[in-house]
């Protein structure tokens, strides 16, 4: 018997050594796929910013500019014009319905105008409220910082102020009054 215990005791001895092994290349494995585990942690969020700062951010930014367009701020300025991609591509076109669209406005702004002039005039009921009402809306459509419409009285040989836009009527030492002499003026 003593064979047979010394061959089990050497088989224990083996089992037992290959179990420690197997213990140290288990433990290994769990550093590694812990190691691993946090790298792709790290990775995941590593490629989560770069798609928040390379297209979700850009696109927001995008989506703003759209915004204010849809709210007739043709004024504002888009960005990202010169990348390749299908960002770039959008800006693009966001920029071509910018322009066009101030190019429409600009067109357009008289017809507009003298619709909206025209219904101001409609409630005027004397001659002087017709010619404040064309004034009021013509001078700030043509950004003029002054407006004023005189009508000619040939009788009396003078200019009578029948209407003005963005003028403040000065008292009687700042300004000659409503009524102009031919002749009278400065030459």
């Amino acid at each position: 018997m003593g064979a047979l215990e010394s061959i089990y005791d050497t088989e224990v001895a083996t089992m037992l050594s290959d179990r420690t092994g197997m213990s140290r290349r288990i433990a290994r494995a769990h550093s590694i796929s812990l190691v691993l585990l946090v790298a792709g942690f790290l990775i995941i969020l590593g490629t989560l910013w770069m798609i928040s700062r390379l297209v979700v951010s850009p696109i927001n930014r995008l989506t703003e500019k759209m915004i204010r367009l849809s709210h007739d701020d043709l004024d504002v300025e888009i960005t990202g014009l010169g990348r390749g991609d299908e960002i770039g591509a959008i800006a693009r076109t966001l920029e071509v319905f910018r322009r066009n669209s101030r190019a429409s406005r600009d067109a357009n702004w008289v017809k507009l105008g003298v619709g909206e002039v025209g219904v101001e005039l409609q409630t005027a009921q004397t001659p002087g409220e017709y010619a404040q009402a064309l004034v009021s809306q013509i001078a700030p459509r043509i950004d003029a910082p002054i407006g004023v419409f005189f009508l000619w009285d040939k009788a009396a040989g003078q200019l009578t102020l029948q209407g003005r836009g963005r003028l403040r009527q000065r008292g009687a030492q700042g300004h000659a009054g409503r009524r102009v002499r031919a002749g009278a003026g400065e030459a």
